[in-house]
C-alpha cells in the first residue's frame, strides 16, 4: 500500500505504466530524505490523506474533477485543505548529505503528481539529468 498511485487510491478505472513512476518515486523519496516509506498509511484513506499532507489537496481536487473521480465521505475528515509541503521541509542534519541533491529532490517531485499525466514517463525519468553519470543510459533507450 505505501507504494499506491493515486489512481489505485481513488478508483480511477484509467491507469497506465505511470503507477510504476509513482512507486519510483516514493521509493526514491524514501531513500534520499531517509523516510522509508515516504506515505505510510493504515488502509487506502489514510494512504491518500498522507499524500495529500505532503502534496496537498489543491492539486488532488484538480485531479478528481478531472477525471470526474468522487473521495469517500470518510475522507473529507481527514483532508479537509492543506498546502503542498516544500520538499526542502524535509531535509534534516541526518538525510542533508542526500537530500540536498537538487537534481534527486526535482526527480521526486515530478514522479509524485496526483495526475498519470503530469508524471515524467520512464524514458524521461532515465533521461534525467540525476541519472547523468550513469554509464550507458543511453544505449537502454
Amino acid at each position: 500500500r505505501y507504494y499506491k498511485a493515486p489512481e489505485l487510491l481513488t478508483n480511477n478505472k484509467y491507469y497506465n505504466y505511470a503507477m510504476d513512476v509513482w512507486s519510483f518515486g516514493c521509493m526514491l523519496a524514501g531513500v534520499v530524505l531517509k523516510l522509508e516509506p515516504l506515505f505510510k498509511g493504515v488502509d487506502n484513506n489514510d494512504q491518500l490523506c498522507k499524500i495529500a499532507k505532503v502534496l496537498g489537496t489543491d492539486d488532488l481536487f484538480k485531479y478528481l474533477k478531472k477525471y470526474d473521480l468522487k473521495m469517500d465521505p470518510e475522507l473529507d475528515t481527514c483532508l479537509g485543505r492543506m498546502a503542498k509541503k516544500p520538499w526542502n521541509k524535509f531535509v534534516t542534519l541526518s538525510n542533508q548529505h542526500l537530500s540536498s541533491n537538487a537534481l534527486a529532490i526535482d526527480l521526486i517531485d515530478r514522479c509524485l503528481r496526483y495526475d498519470m499525466e503530469q508524471r515524467i514517463t520512464v524514458q524521461e525519468a532515465l533521461r534525467h539529468e540525476y541519472f547523468q553519470d550513469v554509464v550507458g543510459v543511453d544505449t537502454i533507450l
